[in-house]
């Protein structure tokens, strides 16, 4: 969890967004990780339906 951590708080510094409260960390990593699954399983759904 602390390697997930550390890797997005540098994903915030790098694009510029503003760091959560130390406190927050945890719900963020969750939403971040939701937003990656959820995308990847859109794209996949797109592809068996443009097959």
């Amino acid at each position: 969890m602390r390697f997930l951590i550390k890797l997005m708080r540098g994903l915030h510094c790098t694009i510029g967004i503003s760091t959560p409260p130390p406190e927050q960390e945890r719900f963020y990593v969750f939403v971040w990780l939701a937003i990656g699954v959820l995308m990847v399983l859109f794209f996949l759904v797109m592809l068996w339906v443009m097959q």
